[in-house]
């Protein structure tokens, strides 16, 4: 079996449930795999600028919200969900004013946990969603 670990997070995941596991010994190999282009990252922060220019809000808050209304969905469907989901609903978060919601962002791990393929899904969720609204957001 192949196990591929992108963020310490996950690593701290995976050790927890070894640590768990009846199936000992364990028998770990590793490479250095790639890691999210500093591209992706960078096109993310250009956008909140462009979106910010467009709507008038702060940067930081364009960013937080943008983690909220399209980074928050996906990191909820995949391997960190059940432990978000968990935590959301222990704080009340459903229940929060919306601006409540975008200032909580600045502390929720959101696109740093996002593997690849998430991370163009994020980016692909913010461009159709502006460019719906009348912004049209481009890789450059």
């Amino acid at each position: 079996m192949k196990i591929v670990i992108y963020n310490s997070g996950e690593f701290l995941a995976f050790a927890s449930g070894l640590a768990q596991s009846n199936e000992w010994p364990v028998s770990i190999s590793y490479t250095f795999g790639a890691k999210r282009s500093l591209d992706a990252n960078s096109v993310q922060h250009l956008w909140y600028k462009q979106i910010s220019e467009h709507t008038g809000e702060d940067i930081k808050t364009v960013g937080n919200m943008c983690k909220l209304d399209f980074g928050l969905p996906i990191l909820l469907a995949g391997i960190y969900g059940d432990k978000i989901s968990y935590t959301l609903k222990k704080i009340e978060f459903h229940k929060w004013q919306r601006q409540q919601q975008i200032n909580f962002m600045d502390i929720l791990a959101v696109t740093s946990l996002f593997k690849s393929k998430e991370h163009n899904q994020y980016r692909d969720n913010m461009q159709a969603f502006h460019r719906d609204n009348g912004l049209n957001l481009e890789y450059r």
